[in-house]
């Protein structure tokens, strides 16, 4: 079958000797891919169109990508995404002959760029697949892509899912532009960069190039792209047109704030029939907090999150009223509404933009690429409670994680806007704490367990177990809190609230564990330290990314096991004390009249780490998986 998709090379296509030298070397250094680029160049131009009823400027993208085959029948996806704003044009392939290449005929693909049924867009890709027939042999993909305005024109990346040799990133910025090129995250990078000027044709000419540049690697706790990888922010500042008109596109913060806010003007709203439901909602509530809950958590609880993100509907919100009556909405409908509503019932609130933690900017960066998220903004009693509808079951005055000490974006009114921060809260509020007592019964452990869930946990349980139908619940929660482990059963659950959101999660329950003790003689080798924390975070001697743990992690653990009658205490595992900047452990065992106390407590503070980090941080996982493996050793009296 392979065959008949690559036809045998024929003799006229040629494969140099060196060429196959070359992907030999590259595909040592490179085992888990199938090519490398050879030279990849992006070439981006400005066109000012000088249109009487919206001058405006467009940007266009020209690439030219040549890869070299590693291996024998592989594939070189090859393309670029597109939108209402943007096209790709102008897409082929070709193999080459010697130092020619020649076009070959490629089926064009266009596609859906996901499919994921709470994400509606127009974002699509379009792409051609380059046939690598053998190893050594060469393909050159090329298109260009036009941008119908320069502001959409966010970003470029150095990186690609193939190691590159060389790339080229150049900028030709017209004298009657003014775009700033914002450089992230070089230090650590070899990039050449040149300046020149072309003064026949007007222009700033700005190359980047970089060389042997390491692919892309979606690994586990990989940090998003932005944060660790070399890019270029394209800030489209003001154009002036052919009549000497300057117009300011995103020259500061206030410029932009006023494009998102002109979006919000051209809302159609009309809300008479929200009226009832505000009144409805707060008709027996008495205080002002009784009364924002109400309609926040009415907002979390009856409107369905669908990411809405096609044509010019991607910035701007949908109406509240049309949100309320489809039942569904995006983080901008949903803000759209919870403000609209609590403004009905008399307070202060104000849409808001946001970028989430995925994204790296604050708002001295002005660009499109800035946020990726609308919240409601709400002011009480000099106090900003930052309210996120997309966000379920969580309390009035708590943020998610995402959220937390992100800069935030606040209407204040025509040509005015608030920046404010949403407060970044204590671990404690993620904490996951349990506590057992543990008796021995034959060649199993009997375990009465409390389990409390914060932050976090709390928020996932309740969003995880509110998706189960009622009649499974029971079912589903044991294989959840037995880990799906055969080993342990669990039962006498206790009947849990899963709508309330405002106190921690509360579960107490037994279980019987088998398979954590041994009998050796006169010795008994027990395991009381069942859950494997972070065992998972010890990481691969070859791993390329970075890590990131983006949220503060809290666990605490308290297990009394009842020393039986005939036995004493032979050995216990030594106490473990780990106190770095961003991760705190101890763990001890301690005997306390008949009883074995175990302890542990675990801080994990948000941080990214770089590869220069790893040893450490595995070194530190390690000790804490020995720990966890360590046993109790009890001798008959």
């Amino acid at each position: 079958m392979v065959m008949l998709l690559f036809p045998l090379v024929s003799m006229a296509q040629i494969v140099e000797d060196d060429w196959i030298e070359t992907s030999k070397k590259y595909q040592e250094k490179y085992p888990d891919n199938d090519a490398i680029i050879l030279k990849s160049t992006e070439r981006y131009t400005f066109e000012v169109v000088n249109s009487k009823a919206n001058p405006t400027v467009k940007a266009y993208k020209d690439v030219a990508t040549e890869y070299m085959a590693l291996k024998d029948f592989k594939f070189a996806p090859f393309g670029d995404g597109y939108d209402s704003f943007s096209d790709v044009k102008r897409l082929k392939g070709e193999e080459s002959y010697g130092k020619k290449y020649k076009q070959i005929a490629l089926q064009i693909n266009d596609t859906e760029a996901s499919a994921d049924e709470l994400f509606d867009h127009d974002a699509r890709v379009k792409y051609i697949i380059l046939p690598l027939k053998t190893r050594g042999m060469k393909c050159r993909g090329e298109y260009y892509k036009e941008y119908q305005d320069v502001r959409y024109l966010t970003s470029t990346y150095f990186a690609d899912k193939q190691p590159i040799v060389e790339k080229e990133i150049i900028v030709e910025v017209p004298q009657n532009v003014s775009i700033d090129i914002r450089e992230f995250n070089f230090d650590g990078y070899i990039i050449d960069k040149k300046i020149e000027t072309n003064e026949k044709k007007n222009l700033q000419i700005y190359t980047y190039t970089i060389k042997n540049y390491a692919p892309i690697k979606n690994e586990f706790l990989s940090p998003a792209i932005g944060k660790v990888y070399p890019h270029l922010v394209f800030e489209a500042k003001n154009f002036t047109t052919r009549g000497g008109e300057k117009i300011q596109l995103f020259e500061s913060t206030l410029d932009q704030y006023n494009w998102y806010k002109s979006l919000v003007s051209q809302i159609e709203n009309n809300n008479d029939g929200l009226q009832p439901l505000v009144d409805r909602l707060t008709k027996d509530k008495t205080t002002d907090e009784e009364k924002m809950k109400a309609i926040f958590y009415w907002v979390q609880d009856n409107i369905k999150y669908l990411a809405f993100e096609r044509g010019i509907a991607g910035f701007k919100p949908d109406a509240a009223s049309k949100v309320y009556e489809n039942k569904f909405g995006d983080c901008k409908g949903m803000a759209n509404l919870l403000t609209t509503m609590l403004k009905m019932a008399g307070y202060d609130a104000r849409l808001s933009w946001i970028g989430t933690h995925s994204i790296p900017y604050s708002y001295d960066l002005h660009s499109l690429v800035v946020d990726n998220h609308m919240i409601c903004a709400l002011k009480h009693n000099g106090k900003t409670y930052f309210l996120d509808g997309t966000e379920s079951y969580i309390a009035l005055g708590d943020y998610a994680q995402r959220i937390q000490g992100k800069q935030v974006l606040i209407e204040d009114g025509e040509g005015k806007y608030l920046l404010e921060t949403v407060p970044t809260l204590p671990n404690e509020r993620n904490l996951y704490s349990e506590t057992a007592e543990i008796n021995l019964a034959g060649d199993k452990l009997e375990c009465k367990v409390a389990e409390i869930y914060k932050g976090e946990s709390q928020t996932s349980f309740l969003q995880g177990v509110n998706t189960v139908a009622q009649n499974q619940r029971e079912k589903v929660l044991k294989a959840f809190l037995s880990g799906s482990d055969k080993n342990i059963e669990i039962t006498n659950l206790s009947t849990l609230n899963f709508e309330d959101r405002e106190k921690p999660i509360d579960i107490k329950y037994d279980a019987a564990v088998a398979n954590k003790t041994t009998s050796l003689g006169d010795e008994l080798y027990v395991s009381i330290d069942f859950s494997n924390d972070f065992e998972n975070y010890i990481m691969k001697e070859d791993r390329i990314s970075a890590i990131e743990i983006s949220d503060n992690l809290r666990r605490k653990f308290k297990k009394t096991f009842i020393i039986p009658n005939n036995y004493e205490v032979k050995y216990l595992p030594k106490k473990m004390t780990i106190n770095e900047p961003n991760i705190k452990m101890n763990i001890a065992y301690e005997t306390t009249g008949n009883s074995i106390v175990f302890t542990k407590d675990i801080e994990i503070k948000k941080q990214l780490v770089p590869p220069s980090g790893f040893e450490n941080w595995n070194a530190t996982f390690k000790k804490l998986k020995a720990m966890n493996n360590e046993q109790i050793i009890l001798n008959k009296k």
